[in-house]
């Protein structure tokens, strides 16, 4: 199971990418949207709900979430020619997080809107 460890002034946030065909590369499109600069659990849920695509190879292909994305990227994926095949979700990643730059630091465990761990408390 692919892990990665985000750790700066901003945060230490730790997400673990467990489905999918490549889940390695869910984690390697967060370093590349820059998630060194989420400095909050908002803009961290903003960031894992943008659509996700995976390269595939054998033969290639683009596996992409069309409902998730924006024109001007499956605008980018086209002129690729590669072909792209839709998918509702990709990936599945959860972890923890702390952000340092609140009043005081809050740990908080971080569950991607696709998938199906919940946090269940009950007193």
């Amino acid at each position: 199971m692919p892990v990665c460890q985000f750790n700066n002034s901003l945060q230490d946030i730790i997400l673990f990418s467990t489905s999918g065909r490549n889940p390695a590369q869910h984690l390697k499109h967060l370093v590349s949207y820059d998630i060194s600069l989420v400095d909050s659990f908002q803009s961290l849920e903003e960031l894992l709900k943008f659509s996700r695509h995976l390269f595939l190879s054998n033969p290639d292909r683009i596996l992409y979430e069309s409902k998730r994305g924006r024109k001007s990227q499956l605008d980018f994926f086209l002129s690729m020619n590669f072909p792209i095949y839709h998918v509702e979700a990709l990936g599945d990643i959860i972890g923890a997080g702390i952000f340092k730059n609140a009043r005081r630091e809050d740990l908080s465990l971080i569950a991607d809107d696709r998938s199906k761990a919940r946090l269940w408390c009950s007193p």
